[in-house]
């Protein structure tokens, strides 16, 4: 799917305001690139000015979409650990917990569940073996 300013399939989701949280590789061709445009693109219509009067988005706008992106270095589907800085292949990262944080964030209401915290990217930083926030 394009999801380039303009096309229907990023008009689509945000008109319905879907929120979300996608994964990439460093090691899965094609989807870091993919995965940063589109994060990029429903931030920025999501974070326009509600003040500007030709659109109706920022929050709690007609965009108010919300969009987080996770990437490590796996391989397809998470299987395998593929740092070559890692002492082992097995993966050691927890994908259904990253899932159940972002489905909590959207569907409990609750103080502790901060969305502002799901538009930030987590990427995992090589040779140090961490995860780091940007954003």
């Amino acid at each position: 799917l394009d999801f380039c300013v303009g096309s229907k399939a990023l008009q689509g989701l945000l008109d319905n305001k879907v929120n979300i949280h996608q994964w990439a590789s460093y090691y899965d061709s094609g989807s870091i690139r993919g995965a940063t445009r589109l994060h990029r693109e429903l931030n920025r219509a999501s974070s326009r000015d509600d003040d500007d009067d030709d659109d109706d988005c920022g929050s709690g706008g007609r965009y108010s979409c919300s969009s987080g992106l996770t990437i490590g270095p796996w391989t397809h589907g998470a299987r395998r650990n593929s740092s070559p800085f890692s002492k082992s292949t097995k993966p050691s990262f927890d994908v259904f917990e990253d899932v159940a944080q972002f489905w909590d964030r959207h569907l409990l209401p609750s103080k502790e569940n901060n969305k502002a915290d799901q538009e930030k990217i987590r990427l995992f930083t090589l040779g140090e073996e961490r995860f780091r926030e940007l954003g």
